[in-house]
């Protein structure tokens, strides 16, 4: 990935944490709750880029029909970045986050990779 900077973070993306939550027949139910939004940077993986590692393998044990690697700024909703973050939403879709943030010690900024299952955002 290039040098990132501030002017490269040009998609808005919403953290997501899976919370169970008690529904009115007393049963519970998994959801997702939304902890903020930043500015990121998200390009997709090439499946057969030998740089990325086995990124093949991974789509298929996956079953995912895409991988993206995300970078935002480190010290944007520091509290999120801590969280027990398991996706995201970009452009509608939720995207699980396969890897954990990673630092980048030459510009400062965090990565991972995140996987298209899929998933839709529901409305409402």
């Amino acid at each position: 990935m290039k040098r990132l900077t501030a002017g490269c973070l040009k998609e808005r993306i919403t953290f997501l944490k899976r919370v169970l939550i008690q529904t009115s027949e007393g049963d519970y139910q998994e959801t997702w709750k939304e902890l903020g939004e930043v500015w990121a940077m998200i390009k997709p993986i090439s499946a057969f880029n030998r740089q990325q590692g086995d990124v093949w393998h991974v789509m298929e044990s996956q079953k995912a029909k895409g991988l993206y690697r995300v970078a935002m700024r480190k010290n944007i909703n520091r509290n999120a970045l801590h969280a027990d973050l398991l996706a995201i939403i970009w452009k509608g879709k939720i995207l699980d986050i396969l890897f954990p943030f990673q630092l980048s010690s030459s510009n400062g900024f965090v990565e991972t990779v995140v996987a298209d299952h899929g998933k839709e955002k529901e409305n409402g």
